[in-house]
């Protein structure tokens, strides 16, 4: 398996839904999965935003932090972020389990992404 994998997600965040925070125009960037170094992460005005995970089991990640550089907090990244890695886990057919509070409380508000949970004993 490769180092890093080949860019599954674009994510543009702009308009009506970006209005009210620090953001100026749109924040574009590209997301990757790299599993040599357990990270989904992607490079923005020159900072890093990153998720970090651990394998699980069977076809499991455990997303343990998600890290987001000072410079770009306050513009949605984080949740960008995590939603493409979580439609990524799913287009894989893998599962997650939740250790990062971040990753938790996304999950909280994003109903449709329960069923990416691994069921725990």
């Amino acid at each position: 398996m490769p180092a890093r994998s080949v860019v599954y997600a674009r994510a543009v965040r702009s308009g009506p839904a970006a209005a009210g925070r620090r953001e100026e125009g749109r924040t574009d960037f590209e997301v990757h999965r790299d599993d040599a170094r357990r990270r989904y992460y992607a490079e923005i005005d020159g900072h890093e935003a990153r998720i970090l995970f651990a394998p699980a089991g069977d076809r499991t990640l455990d997303f343990q932090h998600t890290q987001v550089a000072p410079e770009l907090r306050g513009r949605g990244i984080a949740d960008l972020l995590v939603k493409h890695a979580l439609d990524d886990v799913r287009a894989r057919g893998e599962r997650i389990i939740a250790t990062c509070p971040f990753v938790k409380s996304f999950l909280a508000k994003h109903p449709e992404y329960q069923d990416l949970l691994a069921k725990t004993a």
